[in-house]
């Protein structure tokens, strides 16, 4: 039986003190800023939804909300 002995590897790149780089975050998209705004407004109105269930909803809103109208393409001619 020994003993337990932690050995760091400490060298002047990567010191204990010195602070963690962070990445820079990057900026929200559309649909992230609407479930954001809107996902508190849902669950207030819904308060038996689940997590889930509430951005089932908020993602049908979002479709509803930015729902593109493409032309008819049987009258195409191409």
């Amino acid at each position: 039986m020994g003993q337990f002995e932690l050995i760091l590897n400490q060298n002047e790149n990567n010191s204990t003190t010195k602070q963690e780089k962070q990445t820079p975050k990057r900026p929200l998209n559309k649909y992230n800023l609407f479930v954001k705004e809107n996902y508190q407004i849902i669950k207030q109105l819904n308060p038996h939804l689940s997590s889930p269930q509430i951005m089932k909803q908020l993602s049908e809103e979002y479709k509803k909300k930015n729902r593109i109208d493409l032309p008819d393409f049987d009258k195409l001619k191409l």
